[in-house]
Order: C-alpha cells, then structure tokens, then sequence
C-alpha cells in the first residue's frame, strides 16, 4: 500500500529500491496530495528521460565526453594544459555524471553566468576567458555528435568581450512569474523563484539544501556543500522562512524535496513559454541569483555585505552589483551643487 497508517500520522511510500521514498504526514489528506506530488514528479522524470533518448544516446555522461575527448583530441597536444582546465570547469559546473542529452541552451548559459560572477573557484573570468571555457564544451560536444551520443550541440552564445551584462528581475516581473506559476499549476516552482531571489543560493545548493541546516531563521551551508566549498551563513526572509516550515510541516528532508534538475528544466521551460520569453536571455534560472544580489545593492547594503551573503570569492564581484545601481556615486552630485548667477532681463529689441 502507497499509504498506511502510522501511529498518529500517514506513511507514504513510493518508488522502490534505492529511489524508494518514504514519508510521513499528519492527515490522509497531506498524504493523498503528497503521494500525488511524488507520481507527477516520476512523470516528469519519465518524460525527460523519454525526451533524452530523442536526443541520443542516454546512458553517455559528460564525464564520458570528457573522457574520449581528452584521449582522442587533448592528450599530448601543444594547449593541453590550458584545454584541460577549462574543460574541467564546464565539467564542474555542469556535473560530470549529467546526461549529455540533458544538457541544453540554459544550463550552459548558467555555468557561464556562474562563471562570469566568479562562482566556481575563480574570482570570477573575462568574456574572453568565458568564451574559451565555451570552446572547449563545444569541442567534447562535437565529439558526442560523431559518436552518435547526441544529435544536435544546443546553441549557445559566444560572450561580447568587453560588453558584459547583468540581468535581474524586477518586482512587478517576480509577481508576472508567481502569477503564472499559479495558473500552470506549478506552486513548488513558485516557491524555488521566491527562495531563490530572497537567498541568492545557486541552484546546486537549493536542491541539496535540508530543513535540519534552517534553524535560528538561518540557512547554514558548511564547507564542502557550496560551488567554491566555502560555507555561509544567509539570514532568512519571512517569505523563505514560510517555504522552510512548509517543508518541516510535511516532515521533508530536503526544502525542496519534489525538485530535480529534471523536473526544474520542465518547470521553467513551460514557465518561459507560457510567458512567451523562449528567447528572452533574462529567462534563465541564474537569474534569480542576481537579482538577489542587485536588491541588496538597491535596499543600500555595501559591497563586503553582498560578498559574505552571496558567497561570491572576490569583492569585485559584489563591487558589480553596487555599480549597476549607482550607490558607489551615492552624494557625489553634491560636490557639483552651487548657486547659479542671477538671469538677465532680457530686453525688447526695437520695442
């Protein structure tokens, strides 16, 4: 039975072997929703991996790709050094053990935003350097395609050099997006933009994130379970605090316990669409890491602030922020300020 009765509460169980969850709720009602939660998001799953096996080949990872391309191309060449650390940083930043059919246009365009804002283990890179990192995806992308692990290299952007620019949601586009969320059906991504743009955690750290690490109106992410392995502390928001109790409330592990990388793609691409913003470059998940960061720059907090609460490595990425909002110029037009000479009358010619 999905269902039993347990004590005072309901077990509900579902999957099987090592993917077998098992969770309690307090009222056969929570646990008949929940259980419901659990069987969509297994559909959704279903359906990615069903999607996947269009693309190619579903059992080759990017660690694969990496793998073959490093022995077949890389090994021994006159760059090989150079061509290796960057392969290793997509490799990070998009996972090894991710599917290469799982990689698409906007979890690439998140590993290079992660990369411009110094979120791997750099201080953050150039456009010039960005585009190099790029290259050497497409390079072991191209590979997978002679191989037949993939039919088609998603399309990415090269970076303008010298022309950078950082994107962020405003409020009245956060309330657009909730109020779609709602009319999707799709509540659990409502509270991933809320959380997301009131924490500024990458989406690494909110799919790993536990109830037990939320306490004291506090989110604590230790050393080893950041992108750069350095911990933080965030203060929590009312609004994040909410979807923390929530998830206490139904005896979840995770704060996230439904979410995937999978069914997160689902959800934002039918998000996107519903918005008609399929081409909008501000329609990416990262996004919402930097609006986080481009409110605290607003509401007045100071660069070393935004550096301790986003976790970013080096104060020139938190220095962005301040400049985008104009708060570094803050009183320096009144160094300009002075009484202007009296006008003359102007005189009637010929009056």
């Amino acid at each position: 039975m999905p269902i039993t009765p347990r004590g005072n509460s309901f077990m509900v169980s579902h999957g099987s072997g090592k993917d077998r969850v098992r969770l309690t709720r307090k009222t056969m009602a929570e646990a008949e929703t929940l259980l419901a939660e659990l069987e969509a998001a297994e559909k959704a799953e279903a359906a990615a991996k069903l999607l996947a096996a269009q693309r190619g080949d579903p059992t080759k990872t990017l660690q694969d790709a990496y793998d073959r391309t490093y022995r077949e191309k890389w090994k021994g060449s006159k760059g090989e050094r150079t061509t290796v650390l960057n392969a290793k940083q997509m490799l990070a930043l998009l996972g090894p053990d991710t599917l290469v059919t799982e990689i698409d246009s906007d979890s690439i365009a998140d590993a290079l935003n992660a990369l411009e804002d110094g979120d791997d283990d750099t201080d953050g890179n150039s456009a010039a350097t960005v585009n190099k990192k790029l290259a050497s995806l497409n390079v072991m992308l191209k590979g997978c395609m002679d191989r037949g692990w993939l039919k088609a290299i998603p399309h990415t952007k090269r970076r303008k050099e010298g022309n950078r620019r950082t994107f962020w949601y405003t409020e009245d586009d956060e309330r657009e997006m909730l109020a779609a969320c709602y009319r999707l059906g799709l509540p659990e991504l409502a509270d991933w933009i809320t959380f997301g743009i009131d924490s500024g955690m990458r989406r690494s750290e909110m799919l790993r994130l536990k109830t037990a690490d939320c306490f004291n109106r506090h989110i604590h992410l230790h050393n080893g379970e950041t992108k750069n392995d350095q911990g933080r502390v965030i203060p929590t928001t009312d609004l994040a605090e909410a979807i923390v109790q929530k998830a206490r409330d139904r005896n979840d592990v995770r704060v996230f316990q439904g979410m995937t990388q999978a069914i997160l793609r689902g959800q934002w691409d039918a998000l996107r669409t519903y918005l008609k913003k399929e081409e909008d470059p501000k329609y990416i998940v990262h996004v919402l890491r930097h609006t986080c960061a481009t409110r605290l720059a607003i509401g007045g907090a100071t660069a070393p602030q935004i550096m301790a609460y986003m976790g970013h490595k080096a104060i020139q990425t938190s220095m962005i922020y301040i400049h985008l909002t104009g708060h570094n110029l803050a009183g320096v037009s009144d160094l300009l300020k002075r009484t202007p000479p009296p006008r003359p009358e102007l005189k009637v010619v010929g009056g």
